[in-house]
């Protein structure tokens, strides 16, 4: 586990000198990442390590547009301690659980922090993708035409390559035993249907209600919880 931890350690700081990160969001992402480490180990962080991958290449994706439009990630891209835990707190809530609980809770808990992840990602693509390559934006919920890098608008690249990144996240974590190889498609699909809630759950951005942070959270939280119902029926209620 030590050696996990240091690695841990490298990589904040190295995502901190490469401003994906800014400090206080490294020592965010340090301790989330501690967090999966002690509970799942290896194949946990592998998953992890690759949503921030992904995330880290889509936002500096068609960066010239996004800043020429408006629409470009603040901070030149480095993601904040909110946005952190906004996206990391639920994974972070399911594998604590997956580690600690009986056998009978930990396979639908291990589902839970993989498709709250694959929401995760699926969410975070699918924006950066659809602001860089451009095309027809609809926003949620009622497809009406709306500009690029508007609450809720959805466009078919950015969908297609948010499903992508689900089960890219998806087939990771079956691989690498995090969950059954049958369940990788139903916990993708929870993933990005889950993506897709934020799109739904931008009247209440757009009213002030919740910001962004907070709508990536609700909707990262519901992925987790749609996976970790697939695995709650999928063995038998936990039997």
């Amino acid at each position: 586990m030590f050696p996990l931890l240091a690695l841990n350690g490298v990589l904040a700081f190295l995502g901190w000198r490469l401003r994906t990160v800014t400090g206080a969001g490294a020592l965010a992402g340090f301790a989330v990442g501690a967090a999966v480490v002690w509970s799942l180990g290896g194949p946990g962080y592998v998953v992890l390590l690759l949503y921030f991958a992904l995330g880290a290449l889509v936002t500096r994706l068609g960066w010239t547009r996004k800043r020429a439009l408006g629409i470009a990630e603040a901070r030149g891209g480095a993601r904040g301690p909110r946005q952190v835990v906004a996206n990391g707190g639920p994974p972070v809530l399911f594998c604590v659980l997956a580690g600690l609980s009986p056998v009978s809770w930990g396979a639908p808990a291990a589902a839970a922090f993989v498709g709250s992840l694959a929401t995760a990602a699926a969410d975070t693509v699918s924006s950066e993708v659809g602001k860089s390559l451009g095309g027809t934006v609809r926003r949620l919920p009622g497809l009406s035409r709306a500009p690029a890098g508007t609450p809720g608008g959805i466009s078919f690249a950015g969908s297609a390559a948010g499903l992508l990144a689900s089960l890219v996240i998806c087939g990771v974590a079956a691989g690498g035993g995090l969950i059954p190889p049958a369940w990788l498609l139903p916990v993708a699909a929870a993933g990005f249907l889950a993506a897709l809630l934020e799109g739904l759950l931008s009247p209440l951005e757009v009213r002030g209600t919740l910001d962004n942070d907070g709508v990536n959270a609700v909707s990262v939280l519901a992925g987790g919880l749609l996976a970790f119902g697939w695995g709650w029926v999928s063995t038998g209620g936990g039997g």
